[in-house]
């Protein structure tokens, strides 16, 4: 890996460090998380009951409701984070890079930019999965070639040059795993 850009969330930061622990990292804040407002930092069991949540989730996530961080904001603020990672790796000719960021941010990247096309929701990023994906040149296209199970508490998109680069770092980390590196 050549280079990582991270949210700058604690979760991500950490998941950078285990991930690529010699790698430079660029944090942008514009990976961030979606902002929930007054539902930040509970779970969907803790809100099942309150109406204003399920009016909220009536919504798509379309409205702004109660302080919460529309899917159109979150959709714009990740496309600037991949507008500036693209940038970046144009000019500092960077072909292999890793961005450890939030399911959400990746849902919305992929949803607009992920080909083939998919719904939202088709997106959903388990935790400690990712996609690896490369940029189509002068155009704002990720070609999602594969999903991948990635050591870590995060969900992450990985943009890189090859498949055989993807298994030489898949078996790097469970090496890891196992106590070998």
């Amino acid at each position: 890996m050549e280079h990582v850009f991270v949210s700058p969330l604690r979760r991500c930061l950490r998941t950078a460090e285990i991930l690529w622990p010699q790698t430079e990292r660029t944090v942008l804040p514009e990976l961030r998380e979606t902002d929930f407002g007054r539902f930040e930092c509970k779970c969907h069991a803790d809100l099942a009951d309150d109406p204003d949540y399920l009016a909220w989730l009536d919504t798509g996530g379309a409205k702004d409701l109660f302080g919460t961080e529309t899917r159109e904001q979150c959709v714009r603020r990740a496309e600037q984070a991949l507008r500036n990672i693209i940038h970046t790796c144009k000019v500092n000719k960077l072909y292999r890079v890793g961005v450890a960021t939030h399911g959400g941010t990746i849902m919305n990247i992929l949803w607009k930019f992920g080909r083939p096309e998919r719904g939202y929701y088709d997106w959903m990023t388990p935790n400690c999965g990712g996609w690896v994906v490369s940029v189509r040149e002068n155009e704002l296209v990720l070609q999602v070639l594969a999903g991948a199970a990635i050591y870590g508490g995060l969900a992450l998109l990985l943009r890189l040059e090859s498949m055989r680069y993807l298994m030489d770092m898949l078996r790097g980390l469970a090496a890891r795993r196992r106590g070998e590196a």
